[in-house]
């Protein structure tokens, strides 16, 4: 009897440990994943808010590959976005006044089309990074 119940409680242990093991993982999914949809969801034209959820997202600490992947995929597409968007920002003000403008203007043009481009082309790969993640926390 006696062995029976330590077999049960050595049991139960293990699976207490594994238990806090996924919870930990979980856990870090859930933030990772609440990070990028706050960033997702943000309204397009907030620049300043979205440069801060970039560094929160950023700031996410992760170990599970899942994670660290999404995390850096999509900060790195949002980062370019934000840039690209503030730099059209620039250009949009430059061009207000067609008898100051300055030769720069088309430069910065000429970035915010090449970083909103680079910016699109990396989305994909945040969403599919994003996706695994959902599906890893859901596992």
């Amino acid at each position: 009897m006696r062995r029976a119940v330590r077999v049960t409680a050595q049991a139960a242990i293990a699976c207490a440990i594994a238990s806090c093991g996924r919870s930990a993982e979980l856990a870090e999914a859930d933030r990772v994943l609440h990070a990028i949809d706050a960033l997702r969801n943000s309204p397009a034209d907030a620049l300043d808010a979205r440069t801060q959820l970039v560094t929160d997202l950023e700031k996410q600490e992760a170990t599970l590959p899942e994670s660290v992947a999404a995390r850096d995929r999509c900060a790195s597409a949002y980062r370019l976005l934000v840039r690209g968007k503030r730099l059209a920002e620039r250009v949009k003000k430059g061009l207000a006044d067609p008898r100051t403008v300055d030769p720069s203007v088309l430069s910065d043009l000429v970035d915010a089309e090449a970083t909103i481009k680079a910016s699109a082309e990396a989305m994909p790969a945040c969403d599919t990074a994003r996706a695994d993640l959902g599906r890893r926390a859901r596992n």
